[in-house]
């Protein structure tokens, strides 16, 4: 009886890990063609690029407002992680020349927004902020139900 309940446990937990990839399979691949989120991600970078040279907080207020704004990419992805991808990428930027790195059209950029979001570690912790939730409402309705915080 004791081997039944054990490998119960450990296929019932398999198939819990196997759903939650599933989610983040589907949402990577959903990020990978929303617009919006890449934009979101651009202007982000373009504003930390610009803050860090007027040493103001206008990077943190920005992402804040995109995320208690209820938009996906925010609620999804770390701040401290993009600041740190925004971080590395300033030391390939010359001074001033934030607004031609930060292009939309930038494959440079487009490829370190994939390397981000494939990144299962920038997604927020499930337990501070709902991840599983937001993935859920990102890939029903596109962005984050506010109805779920009535």
């Amino acid at each position: 009886m004791k081997n039944f309940f054990r490998i119960v446990i450990i296929l019932f937990s398999s198939y819990l890990y196997s759903q939650d990839d599933k989610t983040f399979d589907l949402v990577i691949a959903k990020l990978k063609d929303d617009k919006k989120a890449y934009e979101q991600f651009v202007n982000l970078g373009k504003i930390y690029c610009e803050d860090v040279s007027k040493k103001t907080d206008l990077f943190t207020d920005q992402y804040l407002k995109l995320f208690n704004s209820l938009y996906a990419f925010p609620r999804l992805i770390e701040k401290d992680i993009l600041e740190k991808e925004y971080k590395n990428s300033q030391k390939n930027i010359k001074k001033n020349k934030c607004s031609c790195f930060y292009l939309s059209k930038n494959k440079e950029l487009k490829a370190l927004y994939i390397k981000i979001i494939q990144d299962k570690t920038s997604y927020h912790g499930n337990q501070e902020y709902y991840l599983e939730e937001d993935m859920q409402d990102y890939l029903k309705i596109g962005m984050i139900d506010a109805n779920r915080f009535k």
